[in-house]
């Protein structure tokens, strides 16, 4: 997954490790972000929540 958004105050609040093994897993991801980041234009293959507080994004 692209972490770029950390570098614009986003933060992962629980999951996003690579899990091990011979497929590509990663564990369910929840991730608190800006509203408008970059992150929400790209389309993720996998288990990702995208977060925004209500008071931000109103």
């Amino acid at each position: 997954m692209d972490q770029s958004f950390l570098l614009k105050g986003g933060k992962i609040l629980t999951g996003g490790s690579v899990i091990k093994s011979e497929a590509n897993f990663m564990q369910p991801t929840i991730v608190e972000i800006s509203p408008g980041a970059e992150v929400v234009k790209k389309e993720y293959f996998g288990p990702v929540f995208l977060w925004c507080r209500e008071a931000e994004s109103v």
